[in-house]
């Protein structure tokens, strides 16, 4: 993805500049992630973390996705970092239409961990949320920043449907990672994820930020009605037009990155008849989840073995 990688010509160059983006799966640490790109200098990071364009069923015109990135210097590759990617079905093939050069990560977590976060999240900006037993049967999810809902096949499985999707679009182009190595280890995964991405070495122990942000801990902290406020597409997309980026970035910190932080990818965090009832409910998603990850917490898209990947 480096544009320096040997003599292209000019009339094969891709239109788009190079392109890195983090699918998903929501609560995966895709804030941490998008915090440490956007530290990262070689990386062009937008104002906005979820830019969310390629959910758009009629696509705009991708220069107004590229808007995204005018600050972009030579030699960065630019990062969209939109885990609401990973739950609609339309996304992969709508990015490689539009960016058939784009690499993609994946991080999956736990099943039924991961389902209980994604409630918990969806509770903390919905005024007057299911209880976790209804979210599980209907699998209505009300999209954060955004005023449609989507309905998850929870009892169904919906990794596999994503990882299909994305790896018969992407093949190589995909990586897939375990979340609980990112938990474990975020310097090692990050510089996984920067060397698939072609960008020069940065991270180090002294340059990433290990913290845990917007933790399922972290979006509870605030009333719902003021988390509901602060989920408004309107709201956000006036606030980045007219906010200065260095105001945005400060308000934003304080939203997502202050207070007391999630401690780890376990069901100890859990009520015990919530885990229950998440473990019977993701079944289909936990077959493919202990699969995946049996032997590496890494995979590029065409080793998945899960469908018909396309180079």
């Amino acid at each position: 993805m480096r544009e320096d990688q040997g003599a292209v010509d000019p009339l094969m160059q891709p239109a788009f500049p190079p392109l890195l983006v983090v699918a998903g799966f929501p609560r995966t640490g895709t804030t941490s992630t998008y915090k440490n790109f956007e530290a990262h200098p070689g990386f062009a990071a937008p104002v906005r973390k979820e830019l969310n364009f390629f959910s758009k069923a009629v696509q705009p015109p991708l220069a107004e996705y590229e808007r995204n990135f005018r600050g972009r210097q030579a030699g960065q590759v630019c990062v969209d970092i939109s885990p609401m990617y990973s739950l609609e079905p339309g996304t992969p093939a709508r990015l490689r239409q539009a960016v058939p050069h784009a690499g993609v990560v994946l991080l999956v977590r736990e099943p039924a961990v991961w389902i209980h976060s994604l409630y918990t999240q969806m509770r903390s900006y919905t005024l007057k949320p299911p209880t976790f037993r209804q979210f599980l049967d209907d699998g209505l999810f009300l999209m954060p920043n955004r005023a449609e809902s989507v309905r998850l096949p929870i009892k169904q499985g919906i990794f596999r449907r994503t990882l299909d999707a994305f790896a018969g679009e992407f093949g190589d182009r995909l990586l897939v990672i375990d979340f609980a190595a990112f938990e474990k280890s975020p310097l090692k995964v990050l510089k996984r994820v920067e060397a698939f991405a072609g960008a020069a070495s940065y991270f180090t122990a002294k340059t990433i930020d290990g913290r845990a942000h917007n933790s399922s801990a972290l979006a509870l902290r605030h009333p719902a009605f003021v988390r509901f406020l602060l989920s408004q597409e309107a709201l956000i997309a006036t606030a980045a037009r007219l906010l200065p980026a260095p105001i945005l970035r400060r308000v934003r910190g304080l939203v997502y990155y202050a207070g007391k932080s999630e401690t780890a990818n376990s069901a100890a965090s859990i009520g015990k008849d919530d885990l229950a009832l998440a473990t019977a409910a993701t079944q289909a998603d936990r077959a493919v989840y202990e699969t995946l990850f049996r032997t590496s917490p890494f995979h590029l898209g065409t080793t998945l073995r899960m469908g018909h990947a396309r180079g």
